[in-house]
């Protein structure tokens, strides 16, 4: 009941493409597209459509690598495709640690401190990490994620806190396992003093990158506002890694992105150059979450990236659109209540979210005992 493991599926439009070629040419090394998903109870699950089930893995009794020596070529999918032939990363390559409030003015890696201490902590915290289902699953509240504080102290003997945290996406979520969990943020406020003025491209798009890490785990929503994704005078191949460069780092079920129709346009064209067919892609529900959402906005030159958390709202703004370079920028941090950035940012453009207070699971101190409590997340991380 309940067992951990993998399954792993082939294709069913793959399959037909590779067996039509090899009928053409029995030579053909041409394979079939394998995934595998982990997921609860294995043996018993099965693919509805889409594909058929290969195989399926106990984790008791199989290593994930052992599954891979079976299936070499297989593709983890955690939770959605985003193309045929790219998974979405949620920032893999880019994590918080060099966001301004992880550094103490003694100049100490606190991230490291803090990473040491939850790890002393692991076997405290997962006494009260065993009530997370009987609390996720009795509440009326819609968790999105799992906050862990631990109290730290710095090299220079400063105290802190730090704060880790993981998304909900499945059920598996809810199993304690401090692997998973990413440092998000400390009890050092951020300072916009580190980030605004006037950078280079790269170094703009390099702060964003840290802070959709960060918002992909603790946002409800991400709002991303750029008139312009790339530029005119890059080619297809460069306008596609531009798009990718955003794709693959946000959180598609809750990001919406607002640009030029024209920029919809050319993404469409970066899909058509690299082979695929929109219509294609439609019918067999692999087109980007993020594509579906993009909104059809009237002229505006605003670039706005957002995250907001309960009724608060963390953002960056500037001058720079979606696109890496060399050339110079402006960038600049701000903290706002949600409804002073609706009015005072969103209004303006046309666009309205509704305001909402959202909770997380969260887990802290209390005297000697960790304890699992239910927290509005603009009280824990604002």
């Amino acid at each position: 009941m309940n067992d951990q493991g993998w399954i792993v599926i082939e294709c069913d439009v793959c399959k037909q493409k590779c067996d039509a070629k090899k009928i053409k040419n029995p030579r053909s090394k041409i394979e079939s597209t394998f995934i595998y998903v982990s997921m609860l109870n294995p043996d018993e699950s099965i693919v509805k459509s889409g594909g058929r089930k290969i195989e399926a893995y106990d984790a008791e009794i199989y290593e994930e690598s052992e599954l891979l020596e079976d299936h070499p070529t297989a593709i983890k999918v955690n939770e959605h495709v985003v193309t045929p032939t790219k998974m979405p990363q949620h920032c893999e390559n880019t994590d918080c640690r060099d966001l301004p409030n992880m550094s103490c003015s003694c100049g100490a890696n606190i991230a490291e401190i803090a990473q040491s201490k939850i790890f002393e902590e692991s076997e405290s915290i997962s006494k009260a990490a065993v009530s997370l289902k009987d609390m996720y699953y009795q509440s009326t509240q819609n968790y999105k994620h799992i906050c862990v504080k631990v109290s730290c102290v710095c090299a220079c003997g400063r105290p802190f806190e730090a704060y880790f945290a993981r998304s909900i996406k499945t059920d598996s979520d809810l199993n304690w396992d401090i692997n998973s969990f990413h440092l998000i943020s400390t009890s050092f406020p951020i300072s916009a003093d580190y980030i605004n003025g006037v950078k280079s491209k790269d170094e703009c798009m390099s702060t964003l990158k840290k802070f959709l890490a960060r918002w992909n785990i603790i946002a409800d929503k991400i709002i991303l506002i750029s008139p312009f994704i790339g530029n005119i005078h890059q080619t297809d191949e460069q306008l596609a890694q531009e798009w990718l460069n955003v794709v693959n780092n946000v959180d598609a079920q809750k990001t919406t992105l607002y640009t030029k129709k024209a920029t919809i346009n050319n993404i469409r064209k970066t899909y058509q150059s690299q082979g695929f067919d929109e219509k294609l892609l439609i019918s067999y529900g692999l087109e980007d979450d993020l594509i579906k959402n993009l909104g059809k906005s009237k002229s505006f030159h605003a670039k706005i990236y957002a995250g907001i958390i309960g009724d608060k709202v963390e953002f960056l703004s500037g001058s720079f659109n979606l696109v890496s370079g060399k050339n110079k920028e402006t960038i600049n941090y701000q903290k706002l209540p949600l409804s002073t950035f609706k009015d005072s940012y969103l209004t303006p453009l046309g666009i309205d979210i509704t305001e909402q207070s959202n909770f997380a699971l969260f887990i802290k101190k209390e005297k000697d005992d960790y304890y699992l409590y239910e927290e509005k997340c603009k009280d824990i991380y604002m």
